[in-house]
């Protein structure tokens, strides 16, 4: 009965580590996507500041 409760744990274990593991991943996406967009927006600005 301890193996098997045992076993359980270690399987919630890792499947909170790659639940984890997967947040992560589309938060660095998210941060990879809101760079780009400031990029974006300094370029723009760089942009207008030379048509000024």
């Amino acid at each position: 009965m301890a193996t098997a409760l045992e076993q359980m744990a270690t399987a919630l274990e890792a499947t909170a580590l790659e639940i984890m593991a997967t947040a992560l991943e589309i938060m660095a996406t998210a941060l990879e996507q809101m760079a780009t967009a400031l990029e974006q927006t300094a370029t723009a600005l760089e942009q207008m500041a030379t048509a000024l």
